[in-house]
């Protein structure tokens, strides 16, 4: 394990800052260093490259012309490194001169050359949505459909059957009494029959028939789905593998309030991978059959509503799987940000006029990195969304029908 940093500083001073002031004096300064700037500090030591060896080889076509190739002589290996803790940090960037006129009812009053970071250090801030603890159970959910080859969970399978079992039912009998009264020449009875009553309940009829879709027959159908899945990754692939997963975030980068640079570009991301070298699997534990907390949770009326705002759900589902898995588990997350900018337009109030000779211009760039590696994954408690967070299209029409329901 290294620790250590490196600063590469490539600015330099051009010449100077003037100042015209109304007696016509003149002041000459060096301002701040212009130029490419990069620091970085780390801790650990980072997987160390592979690079191929290859061999340079000329054909020689019948026309007479030569062609060259290449050719890997050495013998193509999978990296094989001890896993191991590492950070890091890079901070980078671009900076160029700055410098205006400014002219006062017409006269030329002052005259200055800086750089843009000198007045508005990286010109970026980020929305604050950053990665949180239910994307971390985000990704652990997508490690636990990589092992299992399916989200199927038996255990809730099993006990929300008796309610799929009724729903079944419950159709089979409608569409039966519906084809009865079709053959005796009742078309208001068989429409009766499939739900549609008369016009006044007719909004209570289809939110129903929306709540049954969406808790009823897609999560059922969605389950046998899971479950030939499951069976037959559990049959036809090995379970102790290594899997990679990784889920990606993005960060919006806008410009710093007072900056109305002419070209802005921001952009950001985090993103987070887990490598899991597994050593053993809990088939029972996997497939749910030994989880009782997230069974009770599912079975919990209105629980899904709850999982909206905090995905408890997800959360238990999460701790099941990390229960189930003995192993390593590499975790390396990623934090970048990224920004570009450049101009101001002029400005003249009737009074003072300011044109901008050498407009600004520069970028920067700032880039985290953690790499964790552990014996067990860490689960950690999910926090609250926001109802901007929550309220997609699909919520807000599950939110309606819920409240016609118990409104009518």
């Amino acid at each position: 394990m290294t620790v250590g940093s490196k600063i590469d500083d490539r600015r330099y001073t051009t010449h100077t800052y003037a100042l015209i002031q109304p007696q016509g004096w003149y002041v000459n300064e060096a301002y701040p260093l212009t130029g490419f700037y990069e620091s970085k500090t780390w801790s650990g030591t980072d997987y160390p490259p592979v690079k191929p060896v290859y061999e340079k080889i000329v054909w020689q076509l019948r026309d007479g012309r030569k062609v060259t190739t290449r050719r890997r002589v050495d013998v193509p290996t999978r990296r094989k490194s001890v896993d191991h803790p590492y950070s890091m940090s890079l901070y980078q960037y671009h900076d160029g001169p700055f410098g205006w006129d400014r002219y006062e009812y017409g006269s030329l009053s002052e005259q200055d050359v800086r750089t843009s970071r000198s007045l508005w250090s990286d010109g970026y801030i980020t929305d604050g949505v950053e990665w949180d603890s239910n994307d971390d159970i985000a990704v652990i959910g997508k490690l636990r459909e990589a092992v299992a080859g399916s989200d199927f969970n038996m255990g809730v399978f099993l006990g929300e059957g008796r309610e799929a079992l009724m729903m079944i039912a419950d159709s089979a009998t409608r569409i039966r009494k519906s084809l009865t009264k079709i053959k005796r020449g009742d078309v208001a009875g068989a429409a009766k029959a499939l739900g549609a009553h008369q016009p006044g309940k007719v909004h209570k009829t289809v939110s129903a028939n929306w709540l049954q879709l969406q808790y009823g027959w897609l999560p059922l159908v969605k389950d046998v789905y899971g479950a030939a899945e499951f069976l037959g990754k559990l049959l036809n692939f090995p379970m102790i593998q290594t899997y990679k997963v990784r889920k990606k975030k993005p960060i919006k980068v806008s410009p710093i309030a007072g900056t109305p640079f002419l070209k802005f570009k921001g952009e950001g991301n985090t993103r987070v991978q887990i490598i899991a070298r597994l050593e053993e699997v809990n088939v029972a534990q996997l497939s749910g059959l030994t989880d009782p907390a997230s069974v009770l949770w599912e079975l919990t009326p209105y629980s899904f509503v709850a999982d909206w705002f905090i995905p408890i759900g997800n959360y238990l589902a999460a701790r099941s799987l990390a229960s189930a898995l003995t192993g390593t588990f590499v975790t390396t997350k990623t934090r970048r940000v990224f920004c570009a900018y450049e101009g101001l337009a002029n400005t003249d109030n009737g009074i003072v006029r300011t044109v901008y000779t050498t407009p600004p211009k520069g970028n920067c760039a700032l880039i985290n990195v953690t790499r964790t590696v552990s014996t067990s994954l860490n689960v950690p408690v999910p926090s609250f969304k926001t109802l901007d967070k929550v309220a997609s299209w699909k919520h807000c029409a599950n939110a309606v029908a819920l409240l016609v329901q118990k409104a009518f």
